[in-house]
């Protein structure tokens, strides 16, 4: 890909955005829906489809609410949406444990709608990125698998952001 071709790819990329929660189907799906529904948000974002394999695994594991009569609804999408998405970084067990750590009382709508938030929020600050030479991907590649070990680190601690904070005054 030359640096134009590239340059418009990330144009284009910057301007994806996660779905809401009011822009989830309020209705209650069945599998081949979700999947479709879950695929048109995150293949343009991370070129990986879902599948329904996937899908069952992610609720047999827990990170996913079981679905009601084959049915799944705007909770389950949402948890599907971000299981799917952290799956490229992390292992199921450690964003399991990172889902734990977040909720800490939120209930799971307030909590995707800050996931969404701050996904599309960094998405959208990409634009600072121009074509670098390899030795500035390698940095980004560096800076990735550095942040990859500290969230695991965290999350497998189990330590929140208000327990670091206070531990830091």
């Amino acid at each position: 890909m030359d640096s134009k071709s590239f340059e418009n790819w990330l144009a284009e990329y910057r301007h994806l955005r996660l779905p809401s929660w009011e822009e989830l189907s309020p209705l209650d799906l069945y599998m081949d829906q979700v999947i479709d529904e879950v695929n048109q948000y995150i293949v343009p974002l991370t070129e990986i489809s879902i599948t329904k394999t996937m899908i069952n695994s992610y609720v047999k594991k827990g990170l996913v609410n079981k679905p009601i009569k084959k049915r799944y609804s705007r909770i389950n999408i949402a948890q599907i949406i971000v299981v799917s998405l952290m799956k490229s970084a992390f292992s199921l067990d450690t964003i399991n444990r990172g889902i734990q750590l977040s909720r800490d009382g939120i209930q799971i709508p307030d909590n995707y709608s800050k996931f969404t938030v701050l996904y599309n929020a960094e998405i959208a600050q990409l634009e600072a990125i121009p074509s670098q030479p390899v030795d500035d991907y390698q940095i980004m590649a560096i800076r990735a698998v550095l942040y990859q070990t500290i969230v695991k680190h965290l999350v497998n601690s189990n330590v929140s952001k208000t327990t670091v904070i206070a531990e830091a005054q």
